[in-house]
């Protein structure tokens, strides 16, 4: 908690233009260690005076009783869910957007997307064939999900060592930090083998294939709404 809360300051003081945080602590910590949930918790507030911070969740591993900073985003409209979308064959092709049913929860691109975009909220088509973001209008499939545009196998967008920004921070090398995320959203997860999940490009990585980090995915559906290099399917004809 402390390294990651490290980490949220550091994009902040480098320049980031909104923080995306894509780990999602599921059960408070207090019982064990009293003061990690606290450390976290005030490192999000303090960040988000100023810079956006949108806080992941996983809809199917919520718990009753959640750590504090999910409380302060839920109040702050700063929460996105993190759950990708599979095909039948497991392979994640598309994304949804926008939870179904009355209250509508948005996906953790969508609220980044909102932020860069400066829209207040998305507004969803009837038909569930396109969602709107501001002025800006995304296509989606007919079961209501955008289709992903991948740049590229895993490695593709720019990864920054966790270790290294922890360094940097220490050194106060703000030069570095400004280098790294002026102007820039951020996205923080993990390179989990568990988090790693098969894409278009997985033969990309050879006989073996490879496979692609959630929250790298979620860079391509976030890159695929602010690039609007939206696919569309053809017939068959």
């Amino acid at each position: 908690h402390a390294h990651y809360a490290t980490v949220l300051r550091a994009a902040a003081a480098g320049g980031a233009r909104a923080l995306g945080f894509d780990v999602f602590f599921d059960i408070p910590r207090e019982k064990w260690v009293p003061d990690l949930d606290r450390q976290f918790a005030a490192a999000f507030q303090e960040v988000s005076a100023s810079t956006p911070v949108i806080m992941g969740y996983d809809t199917l591993q919520l718990s009753a009783q959640l750590p504090r900073v999910y409380m302060l985003a839920s109040m702050q409209g700063a929460l996105g869910f993190t759950n990708l979308t599979f095909d039948d064959d497991g392979f994640a092709r598309r994304q949804e957007l926008q939870g179904r049913g009355r209250e509508a929860t948005e996906s953790f691109a969508t609220r980044l997307a909102l932020l860069y975009l400066q829209a207040e909220r998305a507004v969803m088509d009837p038909q569930r064939r396109a969602l709107r973001l501001g002025s800006r209008t995304l296509p989606l499939d007919a079961e209501g999900f955008l289709r992903v545009h991948y740049w590229g196998p895993a490695g593709t967008f720019p990864t920054i060592s966790m270790a290294d920004v922890l360094a940097a921070a220490q050194k106060q090398d703000a030069a570095q930090l400004e280098r790294w995320f002026r102007g820039k959203t951020v996205l923080i997860g993990t390179l989990d083998p568990t988090d790693r999940q098969p894409t278009p490009f997985y033969s990309a990585g050879g006989s073996q294939g490879q496979m692609m980090p959630g929250v790298e995915i979620h860079a391509n559906v976030l890159a695929t709404i602010l690039e609007q290099r939206f696919l569309r399917e053809v017939s068959p004809a």
